[in-house]
């Protein structure tokens, strides 16, 4: 990771929480092209929204190599 590298809105632990809470983001991002950052990022649009609801039902968002390879995230609101 690399400070002020600019990070597309469906990837990572944060990113989740923030479209979790905020609905209209969330359909804007998931209209648009998912555009992989590693393997593992989420590219389906199907998948993603899959996510974002569980993000909200759980309170939070755990990932594992959406942004690089060998970086995890865990987020939630505050």
């Amino acid at each position: 990771m690399y400070v002020g590298k600019v990070i597309p809105l469906h990837v990572g632990s944060a990113s989740r929480i923030l479209l979790a809470w905020n609905p209209d983001l969330a359909d804007k991002v998931l209209t648009g092209p998912l555009e992989p950052m590693t393997d593992g990022t989420v590219t389906s649009p199907d998948e993603l929204r899959r996510l974002i609801t569980q993000a909200k039902a759980d309170g939070y968002a755990i990932t594992a190599g959406e942004r690089e390879d060998s970086a995890s995230g865990l987020s939630a609101p505050v």
